[in-house]
């Protein structure tokens, strides 16, 4: 299914005066040999130490946007990360501070769950250093927020699909940057560990880390950001927080899909119910 046109823009909210983002982005444009233009002149910023989710249908540019601020692809425009051009970043240095996980990573054969998350400290160690303690308590901490404790030692092409995927999780954990760039980080997961990997990415943001997620689910992407960016056709249509952005009327243009929109009892965020299309 192709996006639609967008009609339903919500208005802008209110702006107060905000801290400096964690990214800034003006007339971003990035693509691919053969499709050149994605992402066509975007600006947005991204607020810094708050959980964001990118929404949007398919092939719409949400994971083409995450690789342009992680620097990982061609693109022209301007994008600062907190407070500095992306390009004045050395690599080892935005190793550190920026943190990627692609959609579908390939680990090394034959390396176990916990030589896998000890990857994610190399920004840290100078070359042929030995590991340390604090790299050793990191990758730790890491298995054990992702509850892969006991499947360390295991290696990970014998692990489930939702398993693996906390594995790499566990990683960019390890990785301990202020900035966590993650593509569909609940493919393949059940919806317990749906809940698990999106609570802990909200927890992250309240300990002071910006995470930007591309996401699927727009109830779950409610309930646990703090702030929704939605995309259609390589553009940006609205910014701001879940209840602001996510209403039927915006919803229906972008998806395509009629639906209502209800709160949740619990937390007051919206709950998105498509309609049946069956039903008259």
């Amino acid at each position: 299914m192709s996006p639609t046109p967008i009609n339903a823009t919500p208005p802008p909210e209110p702006v107060g005066q905000t801290p400096q983002p964690a990214f800034r982005v003006r007339n971003l444009s990035a693509g691919y040999p053969g499709r050149p233009q994605v992402l066509k002149d975007l600006n947005l910023d991204l607020p810094a130490e708050k959980f964001t989710a990118v929404l949007g249908p398919n092939g719409c540019g949400k994971s083409t946007l995450l690789l342009a601020l992680s620097g990982l692809i061609k693109r022209t425009g301007d994008i600062e990360v907190l407070g500095m051009d992306l390009h004045r970043y050395p690599g080892r240095s935005l190793a550190r501070t920026l943190s990627f996980l692609p959609q579908t990573p390939l680990a090394p054969e034959g390396i176990t769950v916990r030589n896998l998350v000890l990857r994610g400290r190399e920004p840290h160690r100078s070359l042929l250093r030995p590991l340390t303690g604090k790299d050793t308590a990191a990758a730790e901490s890491a298995l054990v927020r992702m509850h892969l404790e006991t499947l360390a030692d295991s290696p990970v092409s014998e692990l489930s699909g939702g398993q693996r995927q906390r594995a790499w999780i566990a990683m960019t954990l390890a990785q301990d940057t202020h900035l966590l760039m993650l593509d569909e980080p609940t493919s393949y997961l059940d919806i317990a560990h749906q809940v698990e990997i999106l609570s802990t990415c909200s927890t992250l943001a309240a300990e002071g880390r910006t995470v930007v997620a591309v996401l699927h689910d727009l109830t779950l992407a409610a309930r646990f950001a703090d702030h929704i960016v939605v995309m259609a056709n390589g553009k940006i249509t609205a910014t701001g927080s879940p209840s602001h952005v996510l209403n039927v009327e915006f919803l229906t243009d972008v998806f395509d899909l009629p639906c209502r929109v209800i709160t949740d009892p619990d937390t007051g965020t919206p709950v998105i119910l498509p309609s049946d299309p069956r039903t008259p």
